[in-house]
């Protein structure tokens, strides 16, 4: 993935593939839901550039990374035993994936203590997690891979075994393959490994490296930076790699999977000014809708299109530099490098799988250098992958919370438009970054509790008021939908009942799919005369209101049970600190408040309507406690 070839693909491929945005054209782009998010995987690949000492290993000695690594999976580079490496005349730490491609045998001692490594991982959230693959030239003591050799083929044979027993005694769902060819044979402009073989050759290999895998692991996964696209005709850098995968197709059966990771859209979404463009790339829904179309119409450049139907399916890639989170030490805030795709609407049109670059990001610092005066994880990745359920443990039936340590590593996650959050509005101002000061939802990790405003911002420095269209603006932790009786309570202070009747205060149970007006059961504070406790459904609501004035600095508690099988429910709200009831609703749900299910608990705002609160009018309240629990 180095940076020459990506800025040569994009001169060289922007005119056919890649639009700049016009903003204006695509107003009122809805954000990723969550629902579009489930069983969907984010792959952490950036992490070869800057964070080199990220292996097997280390991995299985840092649970407080794994535990909390702010994604679905990570692309894993496993060192090969030291003992092995000095024998060969290798640098100690050489890597199983450096030596891929040479023409030496690696035997199974040389790879078992990072077999040992990776099955005594505290994985955490990391469900689906590949082995590092690629074509890496011909440097170093070990001579290459000549792909018209017999001999040379049966070395890479056993490797690639070996390869795959990694993955199933390591648990590994399989090989993230970089197809990129990253040096070219000695004294020529011949791409390696695959520039001099002839298109039947290179075939013949690809079916036997396919073979070779899944005879030790048959349902393996294998995850294509590059596959079946006009790229693979047009970059010299790509030269034979179709007639190679072309191979592996024809060799795949049974459980194994192909997925085409087209590395490509990963520019989707970054804005103007950024490395790579002065306009700017579309990152809207259409273009995502236009690039599934067209991954699908690429079975065309395969030789079995009935197989590329079954066994190929369409992943996407995604770039993001997260800036001022874990930046490498000495990186500044807010240059041209400061790259995100739009990462929610990756994950929403892939069918599965999203890798991810960077190269700027040291993630290995998340928690032990974090950014001073911010906690350590991502809010932004862990919101995304919080609402990918890959784990099966997401959607809770209990919840005690009191905000003691970051929410966001315990499910938590709210939504947001990366294209909008943070972002610049015109050409003319400065590169923005991604400040959680433009989302309206804060753990403050000194006074251990949730800090919420009514304010979504923008800008360089998140100050400048958003509008949103009608999208969820939420700070939830999901709950198992098919409970269909529960009891939940809040403990909250308001600091500031603010100025916007149309953005209200709103805390209680939702539905993911669902704007808050229509499945929920919640207190509603516009002020501090208009609080009231609201049961909305599909078609009607049913609400009490608060018969008492509200007070700021005061803290409160909004406590119901419900009982959806027999329609009733028992909500009230109070003061925790005299026991003085300020308003309540109770009894059977009306008929005509139908439809009524959920899925998330915690807080909201009206996403219903159109809403731009500027940060003079918004409300603030502080969040204590949550609790929850159903049957």
């Amino acid at each position: 993935m180095h940076r020459f070839i990506l800025t040569a693909l994009i001169s060289f491929f922007v005119p056919v593939m890649i639009f700049a945005e016009d903003r204006v054209t695509f107003p009122g782009r809805a954000w990723a839901k969550p629902g579009e998010l489930r069983s969907k995987k984010l792959i952490d690949a950036g992490i070869y550039t800057m964070d080199s000492q990220v292996n097997a290993t280390w991995l299985a000695d840092h649970p407080e990374f794994t535990t909390t690594h702010p994604f679905d999976g990570i692309a894993i580079r496993l060192p090969l035993s030291s003992q092995w490496c000095k024998k060969e005349g290798l640098p100690v730490g050489t890597k199983f994936d450096d030596v891929l491609w040479k023409a030496r045998h690696v035997p199974a001692e040389a790879v078992a203590v990072g077999i040992a490594d990776m099955k005594r991982t505290k994985w955490g959230p990391l469900t689906d997690n590949f082995l590092w693959w690629n074509l890496r030239g011909g440097k170093g003591p070990l001579r290459s891979v000549d792909l018209d050799s017999d001999e040379d083929w049966k070395v890479m044979e056993q490797n690639a075994r070996l390869a795959a027993r990694i993955c199933k005694e390591g648990n590994l769902k399989g090989l993230l393959f970089d197809t990129e060819q990253y040096s070219v044979f000695p004294g020529t402009k011949t791409p390696y490994p695959f520039g001099k073989a002839k298109p039947e050759i290179l075939r013949q290999r690809g079916q036997a490296l396919m073979n070779a895998l899944q005879k030790e692991c048959p349902n393996i996964v294998i995850l294509f930076t590059f596959a079946w696209a006009p790229d693979l005709d047009q970059a010299s850098f790509l030269a034979g790699v179709k007639h190679f995968i072309n191979g592996m197709l024809e060799g795949i059966e049974g459980d194994s999977r192909l997925v085409h990771g087209y590395e490509n859209t990963f520019y989707f979404g970054q804005v103007a000014g950024s490395r790579f463009t002065k306009e700017g790339f579309r990152g809207d829904r259409a273009r995502y809708e236009e690039m599934v179309s067209s991954m699908r119409k690429w079975s065309t450049f395969s030789s079995d299109p009935n197989k590329f139907a079954k066994y190929v399916r369409v992943g996407m890639a995604a770039w993001l530099e997260s800036d001022p989170w874990n930046l490498w030490s000495g990186w500044p805030s807010g240059t041209k490098d400061t790259i995100w795709s739009n990462l929610p609407l990756a994950l929403a049109y892939s069918e599965e799988y999203v890798w991810c670059w960077s190269e700027h990001t040291n993630f290995m610092h998340t928690l032990t250098d974090p950014v001073p005066g911010q906690t350590g994880l991502n809010p932004f990745l862990a919101s995304l992958t919080n609402q990918t359920f890959n784990t099966g443990k997401e959607a809770a039936t209990q919840i005690s919370e009191k905000f003691e340590t970051d929410p966001l590593a315990r499910g938590w996650y709210f939504d947001f438009d990366m294209l909008d959050v943070a972002r610049r509005k015109h050409k003319d101002q400065p590169m923005p970054i991604l400040l959680t000061e433009g989302v309206p939802y804060r753990w403050n990790p000194g006074k251990k509790q949730l800090e919420v405003g009514s304010a979504w911002t923008h800008g360089p420095d998140g100050k400048e008021s958003e509008k949103h269209d009608k999208q969820r603006r939420r700070f939830v932790h999901p709950v198992r939908e098919s409970l269909l009786k529960g009891n939940a309570e809040f403990d909250f202070t308001v600091t500031n009942f603010g100025h916007d009747p149309e953005n209200p205060i709103i805390i209680g149970v939702f539905h993911s799919d669902k704007p808050a007006n229509q499945s929920s059961i919640s207190v509603r504070i516009g002020g501090p005369d208009t609080a009231s406790i609201l049961v909305s459904g599909t078609d009607g609501h049913w609400e009490s209101k608060a018969t008492e004035t509200l007070k700021q600095g005061q803290k409160y508690r909004f406590r119901m049970t419900w009982n959806l099988s027999e329609k009733t429910l028992e909500a009230r709200l109070s003061n925790p600190d005299n026991g003085k009831v300020l308003g309540d609703l109770a009894g059977e749900i009306p008929s005509q408040v139908s439809g009524l299910r959920f899925d998330e608990i915690g807080i909201a705002q009206a996403d219903w309507t159109i809403s731009e609160t500027p940060s003079n009018k918004a409300y603030s309240y502080q969040v204590n406690k949550v609790n929850f629990k159903g049957n």
